[in-house]
C-alpha cells in the first residue's frame, strides 16, 4: 500500500492510499482530474493505523442491507448485459443509491478501477460490505467475460438467502414477541403492582393462603435481589455468545442446536439449504469441485457442517467420488446424497442441487408455517397459566375478606 499527495491549479490538496497494483495508472487518474502527483511513497505503520482505524469506524456506521445488495447486483447485470461499460454503470447505479455510505463505497470502487484494479480485487477490499460470494463469482466473470451473468446469478443467490432468512424469522418472530412480553410483563407486575396489593392486605391484616404466600415470596425475592434475576437471564446469552467466539465450543452448541426438538426442524432444514444453495451456484459458476469445497466450508457458519464438508473435501483429494464422500457424512439427509449421485452421474450436478435447495427451502417455509400455528396454543396457554395463578393468588384474600365482611 501507497500514500500520496495530490495538488490542483487552485493549491488544493489531495490525500489518498493507492494498492501496489495500481500505481501505474495513479498519476493519469488524478490527471484526469485536474490534479498533480507531488509526492508517494510507501504507507508507514502510522499511515495504515489511521487507515485501520477510518475503516473500522466506518464500518460501524455503514450499513448495507441484503436487499440494497440485490437490487445492486441486478442493476449491474441488467446494464452490462446490455453493452454500458462497467464504469459508466457503476457511476449510474451510485448516482441513483439513496444509501449515503453505500454510494461512497461505490465512488471508492470506481475511483480504484480507474487506478487499475480488478472489480474482484475491489469486492476484497470491501469484504465488510460485499460477501465472499462477491469476489470469487466475479473472479471467475472477468476470466470468462460473462460479468452479466454473474451478477444475475449473484442476485438470484442473494435473494433465496433472503427469503431463507425470512423463513427463519417468521417462524421465530411470534415466539420471541410473546417470551419478551411476557417477561416484561411479570417484570412490571411483581417489582411495581403486586407489592402495592400485597402492602394493603397486610394493613388490613388479611389472613394470606398458601398460593398468596408463595406469589408474597416471589415478589420479595425480585424485589430485593432484582440483580440476581437479571444476571440469571443475561448470563446464560452472554456464556452462549463468547462460547461461540471458540471453533471447539461452538461446535457442541451448533450440534446442541440440531438435536432440539422443535429447533432442529428450523436450524436443519435452512443449514442443508443454504448448504445446497451455495454448492449449486459454485458448481455452476464452473469451478473445480475441490475449491467449490473450500468456498463453501468458508461461508458455512454451522460448525457441525463445517467440519462435515471438510471431511468430504479429503475424501474427494484421496480419490473417493463425490456421492460417496457425501454419503458418509450422517448430516447430509439421503434425498441430497441421491441427487448428488444422480448429477455425478448425468453431469448436472449444479441442477440437481438446485432442486436439493429449492426442496428444502420450501421445507423451510412449511415448517415455519405450522411451526408458527403450533407454538400459537401453546405460548398462550403457558402465558395463561402464569397470570391466572396470579390472579387467583390475588383474588382469594378479597374474596376471604369480601365474604367475612358479609357475616357481620
Amino acid at each position: 500500500m501507497y500514500v500520496y499527495t495530490a495538488i490542483d491549479d487552485s493549491g488544493k490538496k489531495l490525500k489518498g492510499r493507492v494498492p501496489e497494483e495500481a500505481l501505474e495508472l495513479l498519476e493519469e487518474e488524478l490527471q484526469e482530474r485536474g490534479y498533480y502527483l507531488v509526492d508517494l511513497r510507501p504507507a508507514g505503520p502510522i499511515d495504515l493505523l489511521f487507515s485501520w482505524l477510518r475503516e473500522s469506524l466506518k464500518g460501524l456506521t455503514l450499513k448495507v442491507t441484503r436487499k440494497e445488495l440485490i437490487e445492486f447486483s441486478r442493476n449491474l447485470s441488467v446494464m452490462l448485459k446490455a453493452g454500458v461499460p462497467l464504469l459508466v454503470a457503476l457511476e449510474d447505479i451510485a448516482g441513483e443509491m439513496e444509501n449515503k455510505g453505500f454510494r461512497e463505497i461505490l465512488s471508492s470502487m470506481i475511483k480504484d478501477l480507474r487506478a487499475g484494479a480488478s472489480l474482484s480485487q475491489c469486492f476484497k477490499r470491501y469484504s465488510k460490505i460485499f460477501p465472499p460470494i462477491f469476489e470469487k463469482l466475479t473472479l471467475i466473470g472477468e476470466e470468462t467475460g460473462r460479468l452479466d451473468e454473474t451478477f444475475k446469478e449473484i442476485s438470484d443467490h442473494l435473494e433465496r438467502v433472503e427469503e431463507l432468512v425470512s423463513s427463519i424469522k417468521r417462524a421465530v418472530m411470534y415466539p420471541i414477541f410473546v417470551v419478551v412480553t411476557t417477561i416484561g410483563s411479570l417484570i412490571f407486575w411483581f417489582s411495581y403492582v403486586l407489592p402495592k396489593i400485597i402492602n394493603l392486605f397486610k394493613e388490613m391484616r388479611v389472613v394470606l393462603p398458601p398460593v398468596t404466600l408463595a406469589l408474597v415470596s416471589i415478589s420479595s425475592f425480585m424485589s430485593e435481589y432484582w440483580w440476581v434475576v437479571v444476571i440469571g437471564v443475561l448470563a446464560p446469552i452472554v456464556v452462549g455468545f463468547l462460547m461461540t467466539r471458540w471453533r471447539r465450543t461452538k461446535y457442541y452448541i451448533d450440534l446442541l442446536l440440531l438435536k432440539l426438538p422443535i429447533v432442529k426442524l428450523i436450524v436443519y432444514n435452512g443449514l442443508v439449504a443454504a448448504t445446497s444453495e451455495n454448492l449449486r451456484l459454485l458448481v455452476a459458476a464452473g469451478i473445480g469441485i475441490d475449491r467449490v469445497l473450500s468456498l463453501t466450508i468458508e461461508s458455512v457458519r454451522n460448525e457441525v457442517m463445517k467440519r462435515a464438508l471438510e471431511r468430504v473435501r479429503e475424501r474427494i483429494l484421496a480419490g473417493e467420488s463425490l456421492s460417496s464422500s457425501f454419503r458418509k457424512e450422517k448430516i447430509f439427509p439421503a434425498f441430497f446424497t441421491r441427487m448428488v449421485a444422480t448429477g455425478e452421474a448425468s453431469g448436472n450436478l449444479d441442477e440437481q442441487l438446485g432442486y436439493v435447495a429449492n426442496f428444502y427451502f420450501e421445507r423451510l417455509a412449511d415448517v415455519s408455517e405450522k411451526l408458527g400455528r403450533m407454538l400459537e396454543p401453546i405460548l398462550l396457554a403457558v402465558v395463561g397459566t402464569i397470570f391466572a395463578f396470579i390472579m387467583v393468588a390475588l383474588f382469594l384474600p378479597i374474596y376471604d375478606l369480601v365474604g367475612k365482611a358479609g357475616m357481620r
